[in-house]
């Protein structure tokens, strides 16, 4: 008798999930959250003629602002990005403090970071990526203040441009073929950071950012 032929279809082994790679192109909706003794108002804890100011008063908080990152990935695990980014930094904190003591101020400070990036791939699903990242570059900061009952403004001339480090962790959410929707997370230092007449403090902060990264030359089925 002839052998019986087995017509039933094949199960495909599921292939592994293929890499990401190629140039690539990030914007993010970006925050800053400053931490520190840098972020500390040098009134902080003091007592100026009739005045006592609270002891744990900020000069700086958190901020909003937006990134840019271009960058390339090898068809292995590593990836070297530029990133730019541009945050406010919160004044409000102090703007409050001096309107409850009867002055008017009105001040505004802000950070821009620009850093060469190496990222390591440590997980790769077919809908979700993961990464290590160290960064090294230039932080600058700048501000001013306007004391308005006094008809007064100045400069920030305490903040200093730095040399910046950053080490963190990223993640992609798989959106279509060319496009993952990123989450990084950084922890930012930089020196010198401000310079008052009494003491010096570095640049601390946390950095994260949200927003698409868009996937050139993408490999089929990512």
């Amino acid at each position: 008798m002839p052998a019986s032929v087995d017509a039933s279809p094949k199960a495909v082994p599921a292939r592994d999930a293929p890499a990401r790679s190629g140039w690539l192109i990030g914007g993010y909706a970006a925050s800053f959250v400053p931490v520190g003794d840098w972020a500390n108002h040098p009134y902080a804890g003091r007592t100026l003629g009739s005045v006592t100011y609270d002891e744990g008063l900020d000069q700086f908080g958190p901020g909003f602002g937006i990134g840019f990152e271009i960058g390339w990935k090898s068809s292995g695990p590593f990836q070297l990005t530029l990133g730019l980014e541009r945050t406010t930094l919160g004044t409000g904190e102090w703007e409050d403090e001096a309107a409850r003591h009867g002055s008017d101020v009105s001040s505004h400070a802000a950070r821009l970071s620009s850093l060469l990036f190496l990222s390591v791939e440590l997980v790769g699903t077919r809908t979700f990526r993961t990464e290590i990242r160290v960064g090294l570059g230039v932080m600058s900061a700048w501000g001013s203040e306007t004391v308005r009952d006094l008809s007064v403004s100045y400069d920030y001339d305490f903040l200093r441009t730095a040399f910046a480090g950053r080490v963190g962790v990223g993640g992609g959410l798989l959106i279509s073929r060319g496009v993952d929707l990123a989450l990084l997370v950084d922890f930012e230092g930089g020196t010198p950071g401000v310079s008052y007449p009494t003491h010096s403090a570095p640049y601390l902060g946390v950095v994260a950012c949200l927003g698409p990264r868009f996937w050139f030359n993408a490999p089929e089925g990512t």
